[in-house]
Order: structure tokens, then C-alpha cells, then sequence
């Protein structure tokens, strides 16, 4: 009776010891969810933790791919088997890992039903009897747990957190509501990182909102300015010329007007495709609004390598573009150039103006003019021309 009574108490002090080794899992995985910076770090960290610090043999985290089902193991620890082989120089080798249940197969019930699954004796399962052994996979184990975990408000389970255990009375009730608070903790650390993805996300369309055009996504006037202040002293500190182009498309509007914004946008999208593919990797490209675009082109040897540039994208844009209403349309380009450092000041704004005088000179003499550009001025001066 003694006996009993010893043998009672010895089993109560280790459910007691088995409750405060998942607590200290806890904890530990709640420190770790507010520092790790990803799902999969999450994961590993804490089925390591479980297989570690408690008497479980195997923890597993499985999720289901939303667009085919499949459920996928994302995360696996298990302990090895206590016979351990024997090297060929006595000494000991790396002992055999645990064959336990497929973790997969419980877990699809957990997101079938969205609730916890278990305890159960893999051997006497009715989820498991269809199961092949013939690998032995229930050697060993003697009791499966498989509990959901929720990220957020979603109605189905993000990931399902699997425990296996060597023995039939693992898992008590006390431990069952200690391991939901484990799958709780996990579940906080997944809408935590998601809650940081969509801040991050927020700010990044923020940031493009503020420094690019919402149609064409190249950079606009905000961004332009910034560019062009750094443009220039880089030239002005490496000696070199800058051109500051100014562009408009000749014959835009009676294109808007018969094919409607939606016309006028698909035409200003291939626009910016086709200039954006005659560039340099150094050249910038930014869109002011409606049909006018700035071009930055650092580094402009002579007045023959502006040319080369310039017609360049000229017979990319005189090309037809089709629309999508089937239409095939035509325009072409007017531009004026302004050359720094020849050209009055450092100022962008000055030559920004002075560009634009120069794009409303050449839309002025589009009969008599030689090309579609227009130089502020005359020529590149030979004492700015890079050697």
C-alpha cells in the first residue's frame, strides 16, 4: 500500500515536472517570437525548443498550401533512439532517429475541423489504419497531440503544431490546455510578423505614392529634383556634361480625346516602356504629369552622343502602338535640351526652366526645325566636352 502510495505521489510530481518544462517552453518561445524575424525561424526555434527542454520525442509544424491543399512540414525536431551504434573504433556513432508517425496525418484533421485532435495511440487510431507501416513510422510512439494555430482572426487554422510521445499518458488535461497556450503564443507571433509585413508594406506604397508617378511609376517631380541636384554636382565635380532633356508628345491629345483616358493611359505606359529601353544604366527618366517627361543624361561625351541618344528614342516612339480597343495610333516627340555646366547656373530649377524654353522653342518651329530637339543655345562648348 505503501508502495502505491510512493508510486502515486512519483507520478504526480513528474506530470508536475512534465507541466513546467512546456512553461518554461512557453516562455521562452514568447521571448523569442518578439525577436525572430520571420514564420520559418519561428517554426524551427520552436519545435528545437520542445524536443529539447521537455519529454517529447518528436514536435512537428505543419501548413496547408492555400491554393492546392497539400499540407506541407515546415518544421521537425525528434530525439534519437537510446541505442546508440557503435563505430568501427569503438567509439560511439550518431545514434538512429526516431521512426514516429507522419505528422501530416493528424494534422489534416485538424484543419479539416479546425480543433485540436488528440490524444491518440497512433497504433489504435482510426485516422492511422490506413496508413502504410511498413517503414515501422509508429515505432516508438505511443501518443500523437495535434493542435490548430490561429494568426489573427482567421477562420481556418494558419498551421497545425503536432507533438508525439513515447508514452500513452503523455499528454493530461493540465498539459493539453498548457500546450493550446503554447499554440496561442505561436499563433501571436505569426500576426505579429504578418502585422509587420503589412506595415512594411504600407510605408513601401507610401514611399512610392510620394516619389513616383502613380500611372507609369517613374519617378516624379519630388524625386526629379533630388536626382537632379546630385546630377549636377556630379558633374560639376567630375568635370563632365549633363543634359537635361524636356519631352512632349506631339499629337497626344486627339488621341486622349478619341480613345478616352484609357487610350491615353495605355499610350503613355508604352511611352515610358520604350524610352526606358533606350537608355543607359546611368540615365534617369522621370514624368512631370499628362504627356511631358524629363531625361537626365549624365556624362555626354559631344554633341554626336546626345544625337545617338536622342534619335534613338525618337524611332521608338514614331513607332504604332496598338491599343487595346484594337486601334493602332502614332505620335512623335518634341524635346528641348538643356547642357550643364555650359549653360547659366547650377540651380535644377534654372534649368528645368531653361529646358522647357528650349522644348517650347522647338514645338514653336516644328516645320522649319532639323530635329525634335531644340539646344538651349548653341553646341556643346569644347572646354566642357569630356576627355
Amino acid at each position: 500500500m505503501h508502495f502505491d502510495r510512493q508510486s502515486s505521489r512519483n507520478e504526480d510530481v513528474r506530470v508536475l515536472q512534465r507541466l513546467l518544462q512546456y512553461q518554461k517552453v512557453i516562455l521562452e518561445s514568447q521571448r523569442d517570437l518578439l525577436h525572430l524575424e520571420n514564420p520559418q525561424s519561428m517554426y524551427e526555434k520552436l519545435v528545437g525548443n520542445i524536443v529539447e527542454a521537455t519529454e517529447a520525442i518528436g514536435a512537428t509544424v505543419v501548413i496547408q498550401d492555400p491554393k492546392t491543399d497539400l499540407l506541407l512540414i515546415q518544421a521537425a525536431a525528434d530525439v534519437d533512439k537510446a541505442e546508440e551504434r557503435t563505430g568501427q573504433n569503438g567509439e560511439d556513432a550518431r545514434p538512429l532517429p526516431v521512426r514516429a508517425i507522419c505528422p501530416t496525418v493528424v494534422a489534416r484533421k485538424v484543419f479539416e475541423t479546425g480543433r485540436k485532435e488528440g490524444p491518440m495511440d497512433p497504433g489504435q487510431s482510426e485516422l492511422t489504419r490506413g496508413v502504410e507501416d511498413a517503414r515501422q513510422m509508429f515505432e516508438n510512439v505511443r501518443s500523437v497531440m495535434a493542435l490548430p494555430v490561429y494568426a489573427g482572426n482567421s477562420r481556418k487554422p494558419d498551421a497545425a503544431l503536432v507533438i508525439e510521445s513515447g508514452e500513452f499518458r503523455h499528454f493530461t488535461p493540465e498539459l493539453i490546455d498548457t500546450l493550446e497556450q503554447l499554440a496561442v503564443s505561436l499563433g501571436l507571433g505569426l500576426n505579429r510578423y504578418r502585422e509587420r509585413q503589412e506595415l512594411e508594406a504600407a510605408k513601401n506604397e507610401v514611399e512610392i505614392l510620394a516619389f513616383h508617378d502613380a500611372l507609369t511609376h517613374l519617378p516624379n517631380r519630388r524625386l526629379l529634383e533630388d536626382s537632379l541636384e546630385g546630377a549636377v554636382e556630379r558633374a560639376a565635380h567630375n568635370q563632365i556634361t549633363l543634359a537635361v532633356c524636356m519631352l512632349d508628345l506631339d499629337g497626344f491629345k486627339p488621341i486622349n480625346d478619341t480613345h478616352g483616358h484609357e487610350g491615353g493611359d495605355q499610350l503613355l505606359l508604352e511611352t515610358a516602356a520604350r524610352i526606358k529601353g533606350c537608355l543607359r544604366q546611368t540615365d534617369f527618366l522621370a514624368r512631370l504629369g499628362g504627356d511631358e517627361f524629363v531625361l537626365l543624361l549624365e556624362g555626354i561625351r559631344d554633341e554626336d552622343s546626345l544625337k545617338g541618344i536622342l534619335e534613338k528614342i525618337g524611332t521608338a516612339i514614331q513607332s504604332p502602338v496598338r491599343l487595346e480597343n484594337g486601334a493602332e495610333v502614332t505620335v512623335s516627340l518634341s524635346a528641348g535640351v538643356c547642357l550643364f555646366p555650359r549653360d547659366q547656373g547650377n540651380n535644377p530649377d534654372v534649368l528645368l526652366r531653361l529646358a522647357d524654353q528650349a522644348l517650347y522653342a522647338s514645338k514653336s518651329n516644328k516645320q522649319n526645325r532639323r530635329h525634335f530637339w531644340t539646344i538651349f543655345g548653341e553646341g556643346l562648348h569644347p572646354t566642357h566636352r569630356a576627355t
